[in-house]
């Protein structure tokens, strides 16, 4: 049967956009800021598998441009921006455009519980919860600011909506015999904790998170994995048929679900075979790059993030991310297991995450005050092991996300990598009008002016047996730096923030510090709707091919051009601020109420008594 071809993604590429339009026209891609409505559904237009009603998109009136007639830039596949020379540099408009969402996204909240189920109603096509009154009252008095957003829990829980319930039933007994995992028991508003990691401190912690409103829960079970992952991917096709049913005010059959679940109902391996097309042959992304002058910048971190619309993630040696690294063909399925982290393309259900979680209170109270940015380096810091993936002979190490940056800013490095060339073409901006043009440095150079970046501590996740030496191999062939604790790098400007074998748990951390941080993920953070890239942080590709970019345009260039300081300080003192004011302990239980009482609902035999009238 003829496979249904995605029609958003189908009209988006490779289009062009005069650029002073193109701050406006990226919100089209962008998930956590556009006021989506009911049909299709905002998860659905997020994972780019429906396109937008017409009423769907706020367009911000577009920020003043500098020198109007400079050439266009392209919106390509895997939500980047495509530079083209002689144009504006595209971090200004991504800046300017980042401010300009995040000014929206302030301005549009309810301001009223009314208001509030008015705008529940047109995003997600239902009523709220029962309770959603109490959760309201309870977010207002933690003086919560974006009532609003919780685009995410909608991604987690409506595809459990469409399940027959018996096959939700199935699925919490599934749950319910992880055994990396830890219960939670509400009755009679009271909370207990059991399973085999209920004497982790972690479990302890999400505890006292739900205290102050556990009164006000239902009765309830839930599950939570200890895992740095998810453990499923939901496919785009079941993403679609989810919208459908739902749609026609019905349910998929057993049978639906069984087929859409079928690891062989396609002949692609792997991953790959969630995704609506092949996405290997689909996008030449996938390929590696046969043009080395290309310059391009994430403008959709969440697009960016899938493994179907930037499948170079999965198997382009100089872009791929460990966590595909073997290709594992992880289930199909939505799964009731609430996960701390998760791929864009997950099915379980994601809850704040509280490993290494410091509060801005006790960060200043550890670290004391921000050291002021003058008085920092301006050297983008980095340390860490070479977690990502397992290592043995029938994999390159040499390829592992981690070990690329570290071999990237280390002289010698992978010569195999394209990326790691002696001489570097870096984006530059010519004084007189703002245009970019390439200009060519020395790796030696770059790395000098920019980078203090190292592993630490010695191979590890490795084979080291007698037929197998990788381990060994790693020991030799890599330079290793000196240990470190959390302190390191908080006097400097720039941060480099990047995933282990899930997501970086560092991330809050390194945001209160009030540096510049460049993250590279494929992990959305449970708050990735309140997180606004290049306004809280800068989004960095997989295969790092942006960093001397962003670094020239910020720093400034080796040969005495200028960079732009000003606005990279902006940045850093919004990440600052945003974890002071929308990254409290607050703000995650404001999160897990709302969460729990969307999670009862989807439990529940008869989806309408646990809604609201």
């Amino acid at each position: 049967m003829k496979q249904t071809r995605s029609p958003f993604r189908a009209v988006s590429q490779h289009r062009h956009f005069v650029f002073v339009a193109a701050a406006a026209l990226s919100t089209l891609g962008l998930f956590c800021l556009s006021p989506l409505s009911s049909t299709p559904t905002t998860w659905h237009i997020a994972f780019r598998l429906l396109p937008p009603t017409s009423d769907s998109v706020d367009f911000y009136s577009s920020p003043q441009v500098i020198a109007p007639n400079l050439l266009a830039h392209e919106f390509i596949e895997g939500g980047r921006l495509k530079a083209t020379i002689g144009g504006r540099h595209p971090i200004r408009s991504l800046i300017a455009d980042a401010e300009a969402r995040w000014d929206n996204l302030n301005k549009r909240q309810s301001t009223t519980l009314s208001a509030a189920v008015k705008e529940y109603r047109r995003r997600y096509g239902r009523q709220p919860p029962i309770g959603f009154e109490k959760w309201y009252e309870f977010a207002q008095s933690v003086n919560f600011k974006l009532i609003d957003e919780f685009d995410q829990i909608d991604r987690d829980i409506t595809p459990f909506l469409a399940l027959p319930p018996h096959i939700i039933r199935r699925r919490i007994v599934l749950a319910s015999k992880d055994d990396h995992s830890y219960h939670f028991t509400i009755k009679g508003g009271n909370s207990s904790i059991s399973g085999p990691l209920a004497h982790w401190d972690i479990a302890a912690e999400f505890g006292k998170l739900i205290e102050p409103f556990v009164k006000n829960l239902p009765d309830m079970r839930f599950y939570v994995s200890g895992h740095d992952g998810g453990p499923t991917i939901l496919p785009e096709d079941m993403r679609l048929a989810v919208n459908r049913v739902l749609k026609q005010g019905k349910r998929l059959t057993e049978d639906e679900v069984t087929h859409l679940e079928d690891l062989e109902r396609n002949p692609r391996r792997g991953v790959a075979n969630a995704c609506l097309e092949d996405p290997v042959t689909f996008y030449p992304s996938a390929l590696p790059e046969r043009n080395l002058h290309t310059h391009s910048f994430i403008s959709d971190h969440h697009q960016s993030m899938s493994f179907c619309a930037n499948p170079a993630i999965l198997n382009n040696p100089t872009k791929r991310h460990g966590y595909f690294a073997y290709d594992v063909p992880h289930q199909r399925l939505a799964s009731p297991l609430f996960v701390q982290s998760q791929p864009q393309a997950g099915g379980a259900i994601l809850h704040p995450a509280l490993q290494s979680y410091l509060p801005a209170e006790k960060y200043h109270s550890r670290f004391g005050p921000i050291v002021p940015w003058q008085n920092r380096s301006e050297k983008v810091f980095w340390r860490g092991r070479t977690t990502g993936e397992w290592f043995n002979r029938a994999h390159d190490w040499r390829f592992s996300h981690r070990i690329r940056i570290h071999t990237l800013a280390t002289p010698g490095g992978n010569l195999t990598d394209p990326n790691v060339t002696p001489k570097v073409e870096v984006l530059v901006e010519d004084g007189l009008d703002g245009s970019v043009r390439p200009q060519t440095y020395s790796r030696d150079t770059l790395n000098e002016k920019y980078m203090d970046v190292s592993l630490i501590g010695g191979p590890v996740q490795c084979a080291d047996s007698e037929k197998d030496h990788t381990c060994q191999d790693m020991a030799n062939g890599l330079t290793w730096g000196k240990e470190t604790g959390w302190e390191a790098g908080l006097s400097n400007n720039y941060l480099l923030d990047i995933d282990g074998n899930g997501w970086s748990s560092r991330f809050q951390r390194l945001m209160t510090s009030g540096a510049v941080i460049f993250k590279m993920t494929i992990f959305p953070e449970w708050n990735s709707d309140w997180l606004v890239p290049y306004y809280h942080y800068v989004p960095i590709q997989t295969d790092y091919s942006d960093l001397y970019d962003a670094l020239a345009f910020f720093i400034g260039t080796p040969d005495g051009l200028p960079g732009h300081d000003d606005l990279a300080e902006k940045i850093g003192a919004q990440a600052h601020r945003f974890t002071v004011e929308q990254w409290r302990p607050e703000d995650m239980q404001v999160y897990i109420y709302r969460l729990l009482l969307e999670y009862v609902r989807m439990v529940s035999e008869e989806t309408d008594a646990a809604t609201t009238a």
